[in-house]
């Protein structure tokens, strides 16, 4: 009967709310449901009855909660409403391979971040070429204040995203890995003559030598 239920209920939520809205009302769902078990019900049934309920409202639509535009798990990273996040965290926390396809999102989610501030990197660099070859004089290439910006940039990327994963994923594993294959799809990713990891080496030298 409850299993019956919360099928319809959470169609109904899903036609209407916007994934944090439906978290909450599924938190909500599924604090009762077990506040009614544990005082009607011997632990071998609860059990059972609990896991048909996460199956109805959060297994059997983690995918179009996690899509729903404007709302879903990448609009949630991009308007940093980490509270839900970590809700949605531990909602899913307890589903068989639940956690994987958010992990994936967040991948994904800082793969584009750090690459795009890649992209402003190479193209400043090719403005500068132009420029320098408009004027007929070399081009200097990057200041050591640009540089400095740029290394700045994507340290600050990676603060934020560390903070997410330490205080809002609970330093999970799935998602340290995440951070750690984010950062190495575009920090691998050289543009000019110097490497990310050289300019990173020299930021992080300037700084211990002069604290």
């Amino acid at each position: 009967q409850s299993r019956e239920y919360y099928r319809q209920k959470s169609q109904e939520w899903m036609q209407v709310d916007s994934t944090p809205e439906y978290l909450i009302k599924a938190d909500k769902a599924l604090k009762e449901e077990d506040d009614r078990v544990n005082r009607y019900l011997e632990e071998q049934t609860k059990a059972k009855l609990l896991r048909e309920c996460q199956t109805e409202i959060l297994q059997a639509h983690e995918t179009d909660l996690l899509e729903k535009p404007g709302s879903g798990c990448r609009s949630m990273l991009e308007q940093e409403k980490n509270d839900y996040l970590s809700l949605l965290f531990k909602l899913y926390e307890g589903i068989d391979n639940g956690l994987e396809p958010i992990a994936t999102i967040v991948k994904e989610h800082i793969a584009r971040m750090g690459s795009e501030i890649i992209s402003q990197r190479a193209a400043a660099l090719k403005a500068a070429e132009t420029a320098a070859a408009s004027s007929g004089k070399p081009s200097k290439g990057p200041s050591a204040s640009e540089n400095n910006s740029f290394v700045t940039s994507l340290l600050d990327l990676h603060d934020k995203y560390r903070t997410l994963v330490t205080d809002f994923f609970f330093s999970n594993s799935l998602f340290e890995k995440a951070l750690k294959e984010a950062f190495e799809v575009f920090v691998n990713h050289d543009v000019g003559k110097t490497t990310n990891a050289e300019l990173i080496s020299t930021y992080c030298d300037r700084i211990l030598q002069n604290p």
